[in-house]
């Protein structure tokens, strides 16, 4: 009866980390305001297995209008490691990673399904091709203004995980958006360098 009781004492508390971690998914920014009401400590919760907070989550699938908000909210958050040591600017990079794969996993199945429209085997279903070309322009840019947003809130990227890497160690980076961060980042650099000067 008493591991009853306590079990539905955490209930809520649990329910409202899953809630806030697939607010953060799916970048669902009045859902994550209103959650966050409630508790603002929930920002550092890390109740999964992978030590993740919403921050990692929103960096992961780069939910832009919610790394805004937490950032915003708590900018010490930023350079919170998950259990690995991952920043959520790793977690940015990963998840660009995942798009990328993703990307190439609908071409391919763009080549097969309109195979299988031609030969009326099944109707259109999902965007067309160049549909989804925008989507992925548009997410690309997501990426780009999310990679501006952590370097803007002074993100520490000299941070290396539980294994000795950083960002720019990650198998597998996108060529572009990393050569778009180191952009960025020496623009920032010359910049304060300047200021520095003066």
């Amino acid at each position: 009866m008493k591991k009853l009781l306590y079990f539905a004492c955490l209930m809520p508390y649990f329910a409202c980390a899953m809630s806030l971690k697939d607010a953060c998914l799916r970048d669902d920014v009045l859902r994550v305001q209103a959650l966050l009401k409630s508790d603002k400590n929930i920002l550092h919760s890390k109740n999964d297995k992978d030590g993740f907070s919403p921050i990692h989550y929103a960096a992961g699938e780069c939910s832009l209008k919610v790394l805004r908000l937490l950032l915003d909210i708590q900018p010490d958050v930023i350079n919170e490691p998950d259990i690995r040591g991952n920043i959520p600017f790793i977690h940015l990079f990963l998840g660009i990673f995942s798009w990328r794969e993703r990307v190439a996993n609908q071409k391919k199945l763009d080549h097969y399904m309109k195979f299988a429209v031609e030969m009326r085997i099944v109707q259109k279903l999902g965007p067309t091709v160049k549909e989804q070309e925008q989507i992925n322009m548009q997410q690309f840019e997501n990426y780009k203004k999310a990679i501006d947003l952590f370097i803007s809130k002074k993100a520490n990227l000299t941070i290396a995980n539980s294994y000795g890497k950083k960002w720019i160690d990650i198998p597998g980076l996108d060529p572009e958006l990393s050569a778009y961060a180191h952009r960025q980042i020496q623009l920032l650099e010359s910049a304060h360098d300047k200021i520095s000067l003066q």
